[in-house]
């Protein structure tokens, strides 16, 4: 075959791969995870008489059930492990159900997984016969994100609200009635106009957590049982905007693999060609020392979002980059000390192989990268 056609097919290659490799990154952007979700009181019910009532007995009382909302009007991530909201939180109190049961000091909310809260009471409204006690609240969560697929993640921030009382037999429930609509993939309870920066809104939603603990709080004796509490969560699930990630990161790494294939091309034995391009193999492995450097600080800069974390998707193509350069340095060494007896591929019609594998190499890592680390 003649060299037009190898280029041919080499063009035709790339063009399928980066199919492929669009395709792909495409579909793990989706959000596709279908956690349980309370979509409405009979499914809260429901939930607490199936998971909740059996193994309640170690409290002693009956089930007390207090209508809680939440509304959060700011989030800002603030570390990779960090996330600050801001809003409102409430509960709805009946005489009937709560008056003889719940005292004015057991009343309000704890954020579980706060590692530093500012909570005070906002408002008290008397709704028909039942009473709602408002709280502004301005929390910082901690929790655990996985980020194994920046910049294809998605973050689910959940909020655990825990019953102002200990030792009582008192579960938070969704206030329902205070929503518009709290169906699958609805967004409720949090403000429309949030401003997210590099992330927009999937859904939100509620649920419970059945967790243990090892401790009373100093109140009462320890159990002989498990201390289980159903513990009411409000959930906010993020979509991270891959065009932020992929101008910072991507962009530049295709740059620096474009200025690479350039030095590739200017490998030649021709006298004519080498003096037209100025090429020589100590400028050529020079320049690609200072891509190396452009590279690696670029890394830097990632990393350092993600110290806290193992490596993440993006940066595989960080490494990738690092053994291309190192690549074609070689390339331009051994071609130009002339061992074209031992490394025929190589020299072959003027470093023809090198070239016309470059980008197929180059897209074929990629995607590969792609399906076992994604």
């Amino acid at each position: 075959m003649t060299k037009k056609t190898w280029w041919s097919i080499s063009v035709l290659i790339t063009i399928i791969l980066v199919g492929i490799l669009i395709t792909l990154w495409f579909y793990k952007s989706q959000y596709n995870f279908s956690p349980t979700q309370l979509l409405d009181r009979a499914e809260a019910q429901k939930y607490l008489s199936k998971n909740w009532e059996p193994i309640n007995d170690w409290l002693g009382e009956s089930t007390i059930r207090i209508p809680t909302g939440i509304y959060i009007q700011s989030l800002e991530i603030k570390t990779s492990n960090d996330v600050r909201i801001t809003g409102i939180t409430w509960q709805r109190f009946s005489p009937e159900k709560h008056d003889n049961t719940i005292s004015p000091e057991e009343r309000g909310v704890v954020f579980a997984n706060a590692v530093s809260s500012k909570v005070e009471q906002s408002y008290i409204k008397q709704v028909g016969n039942d009473e709602v006690v408002g709280w502004k609240f301005d929390v910082t969560l901690r929790q655990q994100f996985e980020y194994k697929a920046y910049p294809f993640d998605h973050k689910t921030i959940w909020v655990q609200l825990w019953s102002n009382t200990f030792n009582r037999n008192v579960v938070l429930v969704p206030d329902f009635s205070a929503y518009k609509s709290t169906g699958l993939e609805d967004t409720f309870g949090i403000d429309e106009a949030i401003v997210l920066g590099t992330w927009s809104r999937k859904e939100t939603y509620f649920n419970y957590h059945i967790a243990a603990y090892d401790t009373t709080f100093g109140v009462g004796a320890y159990p002989e049982t498990d201390r289980l509490f159903a513990n009411l969560t409000y959930n906010v699930v993020l979509k991270r905007k891959f065009q932020n990630a992929f101008i910072i990161n991507f962009v530049p790494l295709f740059v620096v693999s474009m200025l690479l294939f350039i030095l590739v091309m200017m490998v030649t034995n021709d006298p004519k060609k080498t003096s037209k391009f100025g090429y020589s193999t100590a400028g050529s492995i020079a320049s690609c020392s200072s891509l190396f450097f452009v590279v690696m600080l670029s890394h830097i800069q990632l990393r350092s979002s993600f110290s806290s974390v193992g490596i993440v998707f993006i940066e595989y193509s960080y490494f990738l980059m690092y053994l291309i350069i190192l690549l074609v340095a070689l390339n331009h060494f051994l071609f130009s000390v002339g061992w074209l007896s031992k490394w025929r591929f190589i020299s072959y019609e003027d470093n023809f192989i090198p070239k016309v594998i470059f980008w197929p190499l180059i897209f074929g890592s990629m995607l590969s990268i792609s399906l076992v680390a994604l």
